[in-house]
């Protein structure tokens, strides 16, 4: 049987109380992309890291000599390893990370010499059970496996399903685990719910939160979510667990790096690939990464339960300074774009990542903003501040994408530097249709619209973060002109 199949490896106590595992594996291996001074030498910046209070609700309580249980490994696609590891988090709460072990590229992010992990996690209430995210299509027989077993230990089953947003990796065996526990309540924020309906195909029970909004599983088990929309997708929510101090955070403070090692154990040898997803997904969203930790700032967290990668128990204060001093030195900047995108159409989201990061090695901040949610006036107030804009092409049907290009075109600034693409959807609005609009109002079209005619590849990914860059230093090559002007004696 499965359950007996399972290997153990045992986790000490450390001298702070804290239970530390093991140490598995801990290499210094680095990103590919990231070979270069920027991630090879990443450490924590200078200045204040942030305060992170370690003095949770309640301390952690997994016992001393617990066992972390190794499912028996599967090989996919006849040559990538996949694994399930199940180690108690904290008082009444198990992690199920699945551990892809051979993953070498994640959609924008290539070269991953790590692999990547899908972490998903238990909370068991004194009168209720919730899972926490679930886990990639790719291991769906292994984590049903290992879910049914965890459960079936307690007699347990699944009472609510929170979803911290419903990107396929972390929300793709929700409809499996709806098969297995029916009456199971999803909670989520309600743009992910609308997308779930079609994913799931079927009616099912649900509850739509707010930042703020909770829900008691007994036993202290109190969840409270906030809403962390663009970290890195428009339906992101962290969920606090006012009985442990564990927050889930889903794909913010993640890294693809996939070890036995299920903590951040080893902080020099994560920080690289810590950094390269940082600056892949989360540094084009910088502005929503700081609005999120100022909404969590009274939150006494003393764990960050990602959704992949090793879970942050030990650097917390460090590695949450990180993303504080990182997103603050962007948004610092004078110089924004506006990048227009579709969530969850086509390639949209990959594609517009790759033009987000490329403007942000600049130094120029990015504002992302959905076509398909965002509200007319916010829409308005972005562009009044916004040198340069990214139109990704979206479904040529939808009434809300055409509501948000009619928005657009009233309130974008003349002469705003634009960058038009097509986002391989299917059912793209005709960029050269696009491009006369823009150029209708007088805004600077720069060169032709960037086109996909085939599935996006790692060359493609690459030239739109090029082009990217390129509108960037379009934006800054007068300003830097002008500083040295300014800068000239008068007689000059």
């Amino acid at each position: 049987m499965f359950a007996k199949s399972f290997t153990s490896k045992s986790v000490g106590a450390n001298r702070g109380g804290a239970t530390r595992p093991v140490r598995v594996q801990a290499s210094r291996a680095h990103v590919v992309r990231c070979s270069n001074s920027q991630y090879k030498n990443a450490q924590q910046p200078a200045g204040p890291a942030a305060r992170v209070s370690t003095a949770a609700a309640a301390t952690l309580e997994a016992p001393t000599d617990s066992p972390v249980q190794m499912s028996p490994v599967e090989m996919w696609n006849g040559s990538k390893r996949l694994q399930t590891q199940v180690l108690p988090l904290a008082q009444n709460t198990v992690a199920i990370r699945s551990l892809d072990y051979d993953r070498d590229r994640f959609d924008i992010e290539f070269g991953l010499e790590k692999g990547t992990t899908y972490n998903a996690y238990l909370i068991y209430g004194d009168t209720h059970t919730a899972l926490v995210d679930t886990s990639h299509e790719k291991f769906g027989n292994l984590f049903m496996s290992t879910l049914k077993q965890e459960l079936a230990k307690v007699g347990r089953k699944v009472d609510y399903i929170l979803v911290s947003h419903t990107e396929p990796d972390h929300s793709f065996l929700v409809p499996a685990v709806l098969d297995e526990y029916p009456d199971a309540t999803v909670v989520a924020s309600k743009v992910a719910l609308n997308f779930l309906a079609g994913l799931t195909n079927r009616d099912f029970k649900q509850q739509a939160v707010k930042g703020g909004d909770k829900v008691d599983l007994g036993g202290g088990h109190i969840m409270e979510f906030v809403m962390a929309p663009n970290l890195h997708w428009p339906d992101t929510m962290f969920t606090y667990d006012h009985a442990t101090g564990v927050m889930y955070t889903c794909d913010a403070f993640g890294m693809h790096y996939c070890t036995e090692d299920p903590f951040d154990t080893d902080v020099e040898a994560i920080m690289p690939h810590y950094r390269f997803y940082y600056d892949c997904l989360m540094k084009p969203n910088s502005k929503s990464v700081t609005t999120a930790l100022r909404k969590v700032a009274d939150l006494k967290y003393n764990t960050l339960a990602n959704g992949h990668g090793p879970i942050l128990r030990y650097n917390v204060e460090q590695l949450v300074g990180n993303y504080r001093d990182w997103s603050m030195a962007v948004t610092k900047g004078t110089v924004q774009v506006a990048v227009l995108y579709c969530n969850d159409y086509g390639y949209c989201d990959r594609l517009s990542q790759s033009l987000a990061k490329g403007i942000t090695k600049t130094g120029v901040k990015t504002e992302m903003v959905d076509m398909l949610s965002v509200d007319p006036q916010e829409l308005v107030a972005i562009m009044s501040v916004s040198q340069g804009c990214v139109v990704m092409a979206p479904p040529s049907p939808n009434e809300e994408a055409k509501k948000t290009l009619a928005g657009l075109l009233s309130a974008i600034k003349p002469k705003t530097k634009v960058v038009v693409a097509e986002s391989y959807g299917g059912d793209d609005e005709p960029v050269d249709s696009l491009m006369a609009s823009l150029n209708g109002v007088g805004v600077e079209v720069l060169g032709d619209a960037l086109r996909v005619k085939e599935t996006p590849t790692h060359q493609l990914y690459q030239a739109f973060e090029e082009a990217g860059t390129d509108l960037a230093q379009a934006l800054t090559s007068k300003d830097a002109i002008a500083h040295r002007k300014a800068a000239m004696p008068g007689d000059v």
